[in-house]
């Protein structure tokens, strides 16, 4: 649930570092998103997780956001595309065992 903030985190990420502008629309949309977020994770009684893990997983969210932010300034493509490409490569790297890649272990 954390990680579906990532599209939040990166509008607020860019405003910050003046890459894009903030709007009451914007706002409005991440605020529902926050709230949705929110409301999902507040009623699932099945999520157990440490303080440590959920900030380990916001951490991750945040890391996710600006990466994409410093991607779309460096090769000055829109941030879906440069994630198209990313979920393409990510899998290939997976099964030929890239260095990084997790799973890679026989037997797991």
């Amino acid at each position: 649930m954390v990680i579906g903030s990532v599209p939040l985190l990166t509008v607020l990420l860019a405003a910050g570092e003046r890459v894009e502008r903030l709007s009451a629309r914007t706002l409005l949309g991440g605020a529902l998103a926050l709230l949705g977020i929110g409301w999902i994770t507040l009623t699932s009684r099945e999520i157990a997780a440490t303080p440590l893990a959920l900030l380990t997983l916001v951490g991750a969210a945040l890391a996710l956001s600006q990466g994409i932010i410093v991607s779309k300034r460096i090769a000055g493509n829109h941030p879906a595309a440069v994630n198209a490409v990313a979920m393409g490569v990510a899998p290939v790297s997976q099964e030929t065992g890239a260095p990084g890649a997790q799973g890679t272990e026989p037997g797991r």
